[in-house]
């Protein structure tokens, strides 16, 4: 039956934890040992390996002849060898980078330029109607989240797919998966789910409060994964700002039921509902520069790719056997579960002989970015401490060559920021040098002219070509009108252009202070993000709104504004400034008196921390969620009585 509990035993697959014993495996094995056994190989990966060693030989030539040029450069400078190496190795470190970035970019456009059609192995293009006895799980992990706004997207997602295929719709159960520890934010949660249901009883769904909230949102799937995941063949995992249309979610069941080598199928969420000057900077280059970007990463990686942890669709029995993570050892930051966890999970999932492909020519699927940049400086924190983890698996036995080149692209990225840093000093100190001892002449000034040029060139092709790119593939489509027309694009790419190039110094000096704090072992926590809009005003960041909207985005927009106005609470933690907030709702909707799904079978615990309320006025935030999955405390509360508690409270 729906909802009821089919409890699964999970277990972390063992593998090996520790990279020096990682490093001896792969590179110190005696001559003759046994090598450890390979998943049969996919006809796409000797192409997809190919196109691999074709952009790292690019990269090493190009880079090779730069290193070449500054030599030359340098030494009609005068630097001493010291200074050389240095600024060398620096730039010789971001520009390898830079320059796979592009060559990554450009032979992934000319690949994707010829479409679905021209690629024989791309998962859409085979597709099927799932079997009779398949069912779907619509997760929606929430932690202190506003349930307003999951439960608009919620809604919006079923709404699409039961209009797109209402013979599938329902087939497919959603799942509210609560992590909150607060008591408000919990009893929120209930009495906005209960109502719901009341209101919805065609939409399957199940919330479910964990008592411990330990591993943040890997916890809390697994814990899905324990009592229900054998129920389902596939979930769907989405994240608390999560939207997608009915199509994209109904076609990548299809896609999975069609293709059964495929573990996880990910789909490229686009930005969107940002209002304030950050949020739409970060949105329209997302937009524009991402969808070069992503179907560049499609055509490269292929069937080895990553997987964000949400808007995804993963197949349950083969998750539960090789994606449930141990824990590295160590004190955190280095140790403790894996912080990123999905991307070592989509590197699990290709190393047990499945295949993980991002999709991107889904379009109906969505999420929302950092309003501001304190929001967006906070998530990057996050990202980097769980990328620099990534590290240790480098040379784990059976990692497929793809996510080795992901998980140290995806370290580089934080650790050439301080290296940057470095450069900039470095370059300071030889022009400060060459004003002081070099002997300036004509010969001295055309020695120098031709390689100055075309390492300046170079420079700008390798940095712009890539948005180059984005905007000719957007201006040639009707892809413009998206953006308010051509001119229009074209003056919001110089904005962001400005807006990047003020940027990034500013990222390169916070990433430099976040990782001297995790060299000193300072780690951060996984806890609530900031979903809404808020931002650092510029008179209201040019007050601007979203136009043409999709219709599932409207329905989103629609019910929360609904759900705002029928169930308003205060924004606090306080019982005597949430309880009367929370009777007035139960007694507009005419006295509905719900259950927690987590709740203590004696009644008289519910007297005696009732009494506790009254007599010291305070509970514990554990004793406040007990209390509130108590039904007889809730009728008592929506009694004329409930108001004598509430006094008692203050």
């Amino acid at each position: 039956m729906f909802g009821n509990i089919n409890r699964k035993a999970l277990s972390a697959k063992s593998w090996e934890r520790s990279w020096k014993i990682g490093f001896r495996h792969r590179f110190l094995r005696p001559i003759g040992s046994h090598k450890p056994e390979q998943p049969q190989k996919a006809p796409w990966e000797s192409l997809a390996r190919h196109r691999q060693r074709s952009g790292l030989f690019l990269t090493v030539v190009t880079v090779t002849a730069l290193l070449l040029l500054v030599e030359n450069i340098l030494k009609a400078q005068g630097l001493a060898a010291t200074w050389r190496l240095l600024y060398l190795s620096t730039y010789g470190l971001m520009a390898f980078f830079m320059v796979q970035s592009f060559y990554k970019i450009l032979l992934g456009t000319w690949h994707v330029s010829r479409g679905i059609a021209g690629n024989p192995w791309h998962p859409l293009r085979k597709r099927i109607d799932p079997p009779p006895d398949e069912t779907v799980a619509l997760l929606f992990p929430v932690y202190h989240e506003d349930v307003h706004r999951v439960l608009a997207g919620l809604i919006a997602t079923w709404d699409s797919i039961r209009d797109y295929r209402p013979d599938l719709a329902p087939r497919i159960h959603v799942f509210l998966l609560s992590d909150s520890r607060k008591p408000s934010f919990v009893a929120m949660e209930a009495l906005s789910i209960q109502r719901l249901r009341q209101q919805r009883p065609d939409i399957p769904l199940v919330y479910r409060h964990r008592p411990i909230n330990s591993n943040q949102k890997m916890g809390n799937l697994s814990d899905f994964f324990r009592r229900h995941g054998q129920d389902y063949v596939y979930s769907l995992i989405m994240d608390a700002d999560s939207v997608m249309d009915g199509e994209s979610c109904i076609e990548l069941w299809r896609c999975m039921a069609a293709n059964p080598r495929i573990g996880i199928l990910q789909t490229n969420p686009r930005p969107v509902f940002r209002e304030s000057f950050f949020g739409r900077m970060l949105q329209f280059s997302a937009h524009l520069y991402g969808s070069v970007f992503s179907y560049s990463l499609m055509v490269m990686q292929m069937g080895h790719a990553a997987y964000i942890g949400h808007n995804a669709m993963i197949r349950n029995k083969e998750f539960m056997e090789h994606c449930i993570l141990p824990s590295l050892p160590g004190p955190k930051p280095w140790g403790g579960k894996p912080f990123s966890h999905d991307f070592v999970e989509a590197a699990m999932m290709c190393r047990a002989g499945y295949e993980v492909w991002f999709i991107p020519e889904l379009l109906g699927s969505y999420e929302e970015v950092p309003a501001n940049i304190i929001a967006f400086l906070i998530r990057e924190r996050r990202w980097m401490q769980g990328n620099l983890q990534h590290l240790r698996l480098l040379f784990l036995n059976g990692l497929r060559g793809m996510h080795r080149e992901l998980f140290l692209t995806g370290s580089m990225g934080y650790i050439t920021a301080p290296v940057w840093f470095v450069f900039l000093l470095v370059s300071a100190y030889t022009m400060i040098h060459f004003m002081q001892v070099a002997k300036l002449s004509i010969g001295s000034i055309e020695t120098l002219m031709v390689p100055m040029a075309l390492l300046l060139a170079s420079s700008i092709v390798f940095l712009f070509l890539p948005r180059i790119l984005a905007i000719l593939l957007n201006l040639r489509s009707t892809h413009a009108k998206q953006y308010g027309g051509r001119i229009k694009l074209v003056w919001s790419v110089l904005v962001e252009t400005i807006f990047s190039f003020f940027f990034s110094p500013l990222m390169m000096v916070m990433i430099s202070y976040f990782l001297f704090a995790w060299i000193k072992r300072l780690s951060v926590s996984w806890g609530k993000q900031q979903r809404d809009d808020q931002a650092v005003s510029w008179i209201e960041a040019w007050k601007s709104e979203e136009t043409h909207l999709p219709k599932v985005l409207q329905e989103v927009r629609s019910l929360e504004k609904q759900f705002h106005k029928e169930c308003h609470m205060p924004d606090t933690n306080t019982p005597k400034e949430y309880l009367p907030s929370l009777i007035s709702i139960c007694k507009k909707q005419q006295k509905i008196v719900f259950a927690l799904p987590y709740r203590h079978s004696k009644t008289e615990l519910y007297v005696k921390l009732q009494e506790k309320a009254k007599k010291y006025g305070e509970l514990s935030d554990r004793e406040w969620i007990i209390l509130f999955g108590s039904r007889q405390f809730w009728e008592y509360l929506c009694s004329d009585s409930g108001s004598e508690f509430i006094d008692s409270l203050n």
